[in-house]
């Protein structure tokens, strides 16, 4: 079950209805995507992660056959590209709601979170590119000093990056856990210190900002 934060706000932002063709660019559950249908819409919804446009299919598979919905798996920066090849352009209204899902979060294997133990993935497309364990292998310090600082806003950024270096090979998530904690050990904070340290690798596996920056010109 998928329960959209500000479901309500966007609904009211975007005024789906009949006649209205809308894109949401990061499908995630599906939430979005099932009340804008709801509202009267056509929706052209995709995701770059697979395991998402699968289980949007399944839950509305129903506005799928009655030609209301196409779904389909790409990165938001394509997603506009893919919206007018397969037909659906111009667009009444475009949803892009960024950052990662409940169900990645939950899913060990994916690596996005460190409270259980995981493979250090965090990649939302896994069929390419490198994971955060590789990236991690092949940066130099300098280089992850400046995605601690850049993505993350990660405290004395040097100092995390040379205990992540020093500790390599990194290969699950709890491993890189204990190494942030054990850098910034006895400091009060709201948060766990290795909270942000996973929020820039993510970033950075994905590309995220650079992506947003071609994707929203084009979505525009």
């Amino acid at each position: 079950m998928h329960i959209p934060v500000l479901l309500d706000e966007v609904v009211a932002a975007l005024q789906p209805a009949s006649g209205k063709t809308m894109l949401d660019g990061t499908a995630g559950g599906g939430g979005h995507v099932e009340a804008l249908l709801e509202a009267g819409a056509r929706v052209f919804a995709t995701d770059a992660d697979a395991e998402a446009v699968e289980r949007v299919r399944l839950k509305l598979n129903t506005w799928v056959e009655r030609g209301r919905l196409q779904v389909e798996r790409c990165w938001l920066d394509d997603s506009a590209a893919a919206a007018r090849e397969a037909g659906w352009a111009p667009l009444d209204g475009v949803l892009a709601d960024l950052g990662l899902s409940s169900f990645q979060l939950d899913t060990a294997g994916r690596g996005f979170a460190f409270a259980r133990e995981g493979p250090l993935d965090m990649r939302f497309d896994q069929s390419r590119g490198e994971s955060a364990a590789m990236l991690i292998e092949r940066c130099d310090m300098a280089d992850m000093a400046r995605i601690l600082r850049d993505y993350g806003d990660v405290p004395n950024p040097r100092r995390v990056a040379d205990a992540i270096w020093a500790a390599r090979p990194i290969v699950t998530t709890t491993q890189l856990r204990d190494v942030v904690a054990g850098v910034v050990k006895g400091r009060s904070s709201a948060i766990h210190p290795a909270t942000l340290v996973f929020q820039a690798l993510r970033i950075a596996v994905n590309d995220e900002l650079r992506r947003l920056s071609d994707g929203l010109p084009a979505l525009v």
